[in-house]
């Protein structure tokens, strides 16, 4: 069975475990999503900019950005909805374009020509 959601917003990634969708989009927060009735759950607010890409790795949600940073949050939310960030991780110079987690590395890339893990 197909569903559809309407956000309003362009998404620029998505990620998804067993209970939830992640969803990265432009002009604000990583939105998440539960799949058993298709509602908000909850916020991670924090890149000063667009959110370009996610990746899930166990209990924590990695997020790349506009503003250059890799964002890395714990999937656990507070009583009000939202998470903490864990750690900024910073070096890109431009936008973040994909991050990837594979055992104990974080890989990301960007619009500056690098790959930094």
């Amino acid at each position: 069975e197909r569903t559809v959601v309407a956000l309003g917003k362009c998404v620029y990634g998505i990620t998804a475990d067993d209970e939830a969708v992640y969803l990265a989009h432009g002009g604000g927060p990583i939105v998440k999503i539960g799949t058993w009735d298709w509602k908000e759950i909850g916020r991670f607010e924090g890149h000063s900019d667009d959110t370009n890409c996610l990746e899930l790795c166990n209990d924590v949600l990695l997020s790349g950005s506009d503003d250059c940073s890799v964002r890395v949050w714990s999937k656990a939310l507070n009583r009000a909805g939202s998470s903490n960030c864990i750690a900024t991780l910073s070096g890109h110079s431009a936008r973040v374009w994909c991050v990837v987690a594979r055992g104990e590395h974080i890989y990301s890339c960007g619009a500056d020509k690098v790959i930094i893990v």
